[in-house]
C-alpha cells in the first residue's frame, strides 16, 4: 500500500511507499517546488529567479542545498529553455544554449567545446537539415567537413495510392557535395480496405525493403502487426484480442504464446523454441519459468514492495537480495554464487561491488551518469 499525505497549510505533500521509504514534496506559495526529499529519492533543492530581459531561470542543487553538482536552466519569456548550465571539468561551467528566428524554429545549438549544431527548414516549416557545423562558418557547407544530415517530405502516387514519404540523406563524402539516401520512409495514405488500417515501407541503404502491415477483424476483435523483413523467409507476426497480446512470431518462426486471467492479467507464456512456460502469480509476477524437461527456476518477493527477494535455479541453488531505501540492490548471497555487498557513494551515485574475501585494492567499481 502506497499512502499519501498532505499538510496544505505547510505546502507540503508525502508519500509513504509499501517499503515505508518516503519522498516529501515542499512547495513556495506560488506553487512552484521548493524542495523533494526523503529516503526513496536523492534530495533535490530548487531556487527561481528573474533577470532584467523578463527571462527566468530554474537552479536545481542535487543532495544538499549547496551541493557542486546543480544544474540551472533559463527561459524566454515564451517558455522556452533556451540556455543550460552545470559544473565541467576544472572548476569550469559547461554551457549549452539554444537560438530561435523569428518563426520560433530552432536554428542553431552551441555546447561548451564542442562544435555548433545548426538546423535550417523548407517553406513548410519541416527541418530540412541538420548537423555539425565542423568549419565554424555559420552554415551547414555539404563542400566541407560538416556532418550533415538531410530530410525531404513529400507525397508520391504509386500504384494508383497515394504516400507520404520521407527520405533521409548524409553527405557522406569529406569536401563533398554528393549525397547518400541513408533511407526512404513511405506510409500508405490511400486504398485502405476493411481490414487494412495501416501499412509502412521502409528501404534501407542498400534498397532492402521492409514491409509493416496492421490488420484489424472487428468482428473477431484481433489485431494482428506483419512485418516482412529482408533478411527473413519467415513473416513477424503479433496478434491481439481485445488488446491482449496472444501471440507472436519472430522473423526466425519462433512461436510464443500468452495467456491470460479473467482480469487480463498474465498469467502464461511459452516459448516453442526452448520450450521455456513462464508462469505469472496473481500479481502479475513471474514465479517460475520451466523448461521443457519440467525443471523450474522460481521467484520471490516481497509482498509490499515487489522486488525481488529470492531465486532459485533449476538445480535448487538459492540467490537471496536485499535493497535499500532508493530500492538498489545492497547484498546478494545464497549457495548459488558468491555473497556480494554494493555501496553507493550518495555524491557521485557510483557502486562499489565488495567480495568479503576480496581487498580494497580488489573493488569493481561501476560508475553511472546521474
Amino acid at each position: 500500500v502506497t499512502q499519501y499525505v498532505y499538510n496544505e497549510k505547510e505546502r507540503i505533500s508525502k508519500v509513504i511507499y509499501p517499503n515505508k521509504a518516503t519522498k516529501i514534496t515542499s512547495r513556495h506559495i506560488d506553487g512552484k517546488v521548493k524542495s523533494i526529499t526523503g529516503a526513496s529519492v536523492i534530495a533535490k533543492y530548487y531556487d527561481y529567479g528573474i533577470n532584467p530581459d523578463g527571462s527566468t531561470w530554474t537552479k536545481v542543487y542535487t543532495g544538499k542545498t549547496d551541493s557542486l553538482q546543480w544544474e540551472k536552466t533559463t527561459s524566454d519569456t515564451v517558455g522556452r529553455e533556451y540556455l543550460t548550465e552545470k559544473p565541467g571539468p576544472k572548476s569550469t561551467i559547461e554551457i549549452r544554449q539554444h537560438y530561435y528566428n523569428q518563426r520560433g524554429q530552432l536554428i542553431k545549438t552551441t555546447t561548451t567545446d564542442l562544435a555548433d549544431t545548426l538546423y535550417t527548414y523548407n517553406m513548410m516549416g519541416e527541418r530540412l537539415r541538420s548537423g555539425l557545423d565542423i568549419n565554424d562558418n555559420g552554415i551547414l557547407d555539404p563542400e566541407s567537413d560538416d556532418r550533415i544530415n538531410e530530410s525531404n517530405t513529400q507525397y508520391v502516387h504509386i500504384d494508383e495510392n497515394w504516400w507520404d514519404e520521407t527520405i533521409q540523406k548524409v553527405y557522406a563524402k569529406k569536401d563533398g557535395a554528393a549525397q547518400t539516401t541513408t533511407q526512404t520512409q513511405r506510409t500508405r495514405m490511400t486504398g485502405f480496405s476493411d481490414t487494412l488500417t495501416a501499412e509502412n515501407i521502409s528501404i534501407s541503404i542498400k534498397g532492402e525493403e521492409t514491409l509493416s502491415t496492421v490488420l484489424i477483424n472487428r468482428s473477431k476483435k484481433t489485431e494482428t502487426h506483419m512485418t516482412n523483413n529482408p533478411d527473413a523467409e519467415n513473416v513477424q507476426i503479433s496478434q491481439s484480442i481485445n488488446g491482449l497480446l496472444m501471440s507472436t512470431t519472430s522473423k526466425s518462426g519462433v512461436n510464443v504464446i500468452y495467456q491470460y486471467d479473467a482480469l487480463g492479467r498474465k498469467i502464461y507464456e511459452s516459448d516453442e523454441r526452448v520450450g521455456n512456460k513462464m508462469h505469472y502469480n496473481s500479481k502479475g509476477w513471474i514465479d517460475y519459468v520451466e523448461n521443457k524437461e519440467g525443471h523450474r527456476k522460481s521467484y520471490d518477493y516481497d509482498p509490499e514492495t515487489g522486488k525481488k527477494t529470492k531465486e532459485t535455479s533449476e538445480l535448487g541453488k538459492v540467490t537471496h537480495f536485499a535493497y535499500n531505501d532508493l530500492n538498489q540492490i545492497t547484498h546478494q548471497w545464497g549457495n548459488a554464487d558468491y555473497p556480494v555487498q554494493y555501496v553507493y557513494d550518495p555524491k557521485d551515485y557510483g557502486q562499489s561491488k565488495n567480495s568479503p574475501k576480496q581487498k580494497i585494492r580488489k573493488q569493481t567499481h561501476c560508475h553511472y551518469d546521474p
